[in-house]
């Protein structure tokens, strides 16, 4: 009889142990999925945290880049005397894509936009000289367009329409640029590629 009833009071305390703990397997499996939910749950906060930064960093290029664009084609459509150069000075073919614009503003003053350094720049005469984009040119007063969160990867110019005549004389400019903004991390760098025409508001005779 005594046997008998140790043998069901083991039996129940077998029993309350296993309804109050957990097997070492339940345990694993348990962790392994909390473990899962946890990286997939942070996974999806960095990708909402990169998706935004990108999507700032977009905005900030595009407000960057067109304000450089409409600073540039406000001034060219009322220039005079438009020509194309390549980096090394020299004088592009006619219709040819070249890397800086020469003109005569309309207060006369001798205008060039290029690019120094990865950076556009509006180069504009000190006096009655310069304005040629030569960073040591004392004469010359290069003014940056981009912020250092803009990187100018290339820019080229198309000019048609430029020689001086009554049958031609008003040239249409088509400026090609592209850009790398960046935030220090190459994983939020955003590219992109931009376009703009503008036509010459004044014929040249």
């Amino acid at each position: 009889m005594a046997h008998i009833s140790n043998h069901m009071n083991r039996g129940r305390i077998d029993g309350i142990k296993s309804r109050n703990g957990f097997s070492l397997l339940e345990m694993v499996i348990a962790i392994g999925v909390f473990a899962s939910v946890l990286a997939i749950s942070v996974q999806i906060v960095l990708s909402a945290s990169d998706a935004q930064v990108r999507s700032s960093l977009q905005r900030a290029v595009q407000d960057n880049i067109r304000y450089s664009i409409e600073y540039m084609n406000k001034e060219l459509r009322t220039a005079r005397g438009i020509t194309t150069l390549h980096n090394d000075g020299s004088s592009c073919g006619p219709q040819a894509f070249c890397e800086r614009i020469r003109f005569t503003n309309d207060r006369a003053q001798q205008i060039m936009y290029c690019i120094l350094n990865s950076v556009l720049i509006r180069s504009k005469p000190l006096g009655g000289a310069g304005g040629d984009c030569d960073p040591l040119d004392p004469e010359s007063i290069n003014i940056h367009l981009t912020s250092n969160d803009v990187t100018i990867n290339s820019l080229f110019f198309y000019v048609a329409g430029n020689a001086a005549g009554s049958s031609d004389g008003q040239p249409i400019m088509t400026a090609t640029i592209n850009v790398t903004g960046t935030t220090g991390k190459a994983r939020t760098a955003v590219n992109m590629h931009l376009q703009t025409t503008v036509v010459q508001r004044l014929r040249d005779f």
